[in-house]
C-alpha cells in the first residue's frame, strides 16, 4: 500500500528527505554509503538515511517486492562492510501507541 501525503506518494517524500539531508549537510552521507545506494539504484524508487547519524540505518522502498528480494540477494552476497545487514520491520496500521510503565 502506497500512502498519499498531500498529493505526493510516500516513496517520493522518503527520497526528498534524503536530498534535503544531503544538501543541509553534505557530510550526512559518505562514500561508503553512495555504494551502497548506487547497488541499490536498478530497484529503487526511494531512500533516506534514519538515525542519528555514524552508521544508523538505510531505508530504501523498492519498485516491487522481486525487487526488494533481489537486492537484499546482492548485498547478502556482498555485503559493503562486515557491519551491513538487514532488519525485518512492520509499518503500523494503527499509527502511535504510547505505553507507560
Amino acid at each position: 500500500v502506497v500512502g498519499l501525503i498531500a498529493g505526493y506518494a510516500l516513496w517520493e517524500l522518503i527520497d526528498r528527505a534524503l536530498g534535503l539531508k544531503k544538501e543541509i549537510d553534505p557530510d550526512s552521507s559518505n562514500p561508503e554509503m553512495e555504494k551502497i545506494l548506487e547497488k541499490f539504484k536498478p530497484h529503487m524508487i526511494g531512500a533516506t538515511f534514519l538515525g542519528a547519524g555514524g552508521g544508523g540505518f538505510l531505508l530504501v522502498v523498492c519498485q516491487s517486492p522481486e525487487d526488494g528480494r533481489t537486492a537484499r540477494k546482492a548485498l547478502e552476497k556482498d555485503p559493503p562492510n562486515s557491519l551491513a545487514r538487514f532488519f525485518d520491520y512492520d509499518i503500523s496500521s494503527t499509527g502511535l501507541e504510547v505505553t507507560v510503565c
